[in-house]
Parts: structure tokens; C-alpha cells; sequence
């Protein structure tokens, strides 16, 4: 199915990432990097990705060098990788709906959780299609395949299962899961609710009007378990495994099991993606 607006133009200066913290100077950090980041040429005619980005207090610096990092990496892999951030999720009708459910609440949801909701008015007010989180990386990510006419006809797909970490669907799609994704919330106001367990739910009681899953994003403690534990660049035994998959996740959870990435996680996973594409990469 092919994704209508894909392309972008130059003047399309979004600049995006998967962090989903909050800062009180979000709003001038964005209009810095609105400012100054700009869509090269090439991208133009690379599938978009998303991912979705508000700075956490003293950690900005760190975390825009994640996403750098995770931006240059779907880029080499064939993507136009694009951040994505609140003033995006306020432009959908939505939004408003959203925040008024939480302010509302019994259980007040924190702004990291609120934000991790919000993702998904940001997708869908931009067209829908592909949303990665920052932390999670191409392998053999079919971007000529998959990037222009969507997986599964375009239905609402989850490749790391109930863990969202990499997505895709049409805009009717992600619309009918923004919907779904509220629902659930709705049913919940008493007691912690991530947009993850609302996600949860939905694959479990909505059946056939649910979403499509796979898992072939993989966690990365997963990954190496498959391998035998290896030594972390010990990579070149990898390739088939790899094969099978579309994308890793170094979540937090992950790289403190297999530790070479838990802490300075960002240029762990650069050298780690250099190492594999060195190996698998033709």
C-alpha cells in the first residue's frame, strides 16, 4: 500500500527523535533544531521514518548525539529518518482530548508517559507510516520494499510484537489506533496506564480489529541468547540471524544484560552497527 506525501520537500525542516522526555525548554530546543537542520537532496527520495523527541533537562546534549546517531544510521541504511516532537502531536485533533483525560484523571500520568502517548497523535497528524523508537536500529530493513507501499496492505503493524519499537501503518491506520490506544486509557484512569499496556489490551480483547504483529524487531538480549553470547563485536557469525530481521532494540532493559552498550549507550550502538554492516552488509 502506498503511503501518500511520503517524500518531503526542503521545507519540511522537521527534526525528530524517540526520546520522549520532558523539558521545560522543549519549545526553544525544538526551534533550535528546526533552525538549523535541513533535508539534504538525497533524502527526498528515501522512504520517511519517524521517531518522536522532547529534551529531558540536563540530558539534552547527550540525547541529541543519540539521535544524531540514530538519524545518520537509518540514513545509511536507506531512510529518511525524521524527529518528530509535542508541537507535532498538537496538531492533532486529538490532543486536546488526550490531555484533558489526563489532567482529569485520578491517577495522574507523569509527562514522560504522557509524552509516550502523545507519539502517536505526532505519527498520525504527519501521514502515518514507519515510527522507530531512538534506541532501535536497521538490519535488513527493506526500505525500497517496504518504505514506499507499507507492509500488510498498510493494517496497523507492531514488529517487535507488543513492544512498539518499530511500526508501521496508513494514516487511516494510525487514526483507528489513536482511537484505540484513548479507549483503553479511558478504562484505566485510577491506576498507572502506559500507552504499552494500552496496546496490550487491544492485541488481546480487540481480536481480528486489533493490529498485526511480528517479531522481527529483535531485543538485543534476545539477539546475542540466539548467538550463544558471543563477545558483543564478535559479529560475523551473525548474518543469518540477521537476515530474518528488520530492525534491533537496545532498549535500557537490554544493553544492562549483555552491558556493552548499558551506559554510554549511543556510541556503543554506533560501533556496534559499523561492526555488523562491515560483516553483513554486501
Amino acid at each position: 500500500m502506498f503511503r501518500g506525501g511520503v517524500l518531503r520537500k526542503h521545507t519540511s525542516r522537521c527534526f525528530f527523535l524517540l526520546a520522549l522526555i520532558y523539558s521545560k525548554s522543549t519549545s526553544s530546543v525544538v526551534n533550535i533544531l528546526r533552525s538549523t537542520i535541513t533535508i539534504d537532496d538525497e533524502d527526498d527520495i528515501k522512504p520517511i521514518i519517524y521517531t518522536f523527541f522532547e529534551p529531558a533537562y540536563n540530558q539534552v546534549e547527550k540525547l541529541l548525539e543519540d539521535l544524531e546517531i540514530w538519524k545518520n544510521i537509518w540514513r545509511k541504511a536507506g531512510w529518511n529518518a525524521i524527529a518528530l516532537t509535542l508541537e507535532d502531536a498538537k496538531r492533532h485533533n486529538s490532543f486536546e482530548k488526550f490531555r484533558d483525560a489526563f489532567d482529569n484523571a485520578e491517577y495522574k500520568t507523569n509527562e514522560y508517559n504522557r509524552m509516550c502517548f502523545y507519539r502517536w497523535l505526532a505519527v498520525a497528524a504527519s501521514g502515518g507510516g514507519w515510527m522507530s523508537d531512538y534506541d532501535t536500529l536497521p538490519l535488513y530493513s527493506q526500505p525500497l520494499k517496504d518504505g514506499f507501499y507499507l507492509p500488510n496492505d498498510g493494517r496497523f503493524t507492531s514488529y517487535g510484537g507488543n513492544v512498539p519499537c518499530l511500526v508501521s501503518g496508513s494514516k487511516e491506520e494510525w487514526e483507528r489506533m489513536v482511537e484505540l490506544i484513548f479507549y483503553s486509557y479511558q478504562l484505566h484512569t485510577t491506576k498507572f496506564w502506559s500507552d504499552m499496556n494500552s496496546l496490550v489490551e487491544i492485541d488481546r480483547n480487540v481480536y481480528k480489529f486489533s493490529f498485526s504483529k511480528e517479531l522481527t524487531a529483535i531485543p538485543v538480549h534476545n539477539f546475542y541468547e540466539k548467538l550463544g553470547n558471543p563477545s558483543p563485536y564478535n559479529l560475523k557469525s551473525s548474518c543469518n540471524l540477521s537476515k530474518k530481521l528488520r530492525a534491533i532494540h537496545f532498549s535500557h532493559s537490554g544493553c544492562k544484560a549483555v552491558s556493552f552498550c548499558y551506559g554510554d549507550r549511543g556510541s556503543a550502538i554506533e560501533f556496534w552497527f559499523d561492526t555488523w554492516s562491515e560483516y553483513c552488509v554486501p
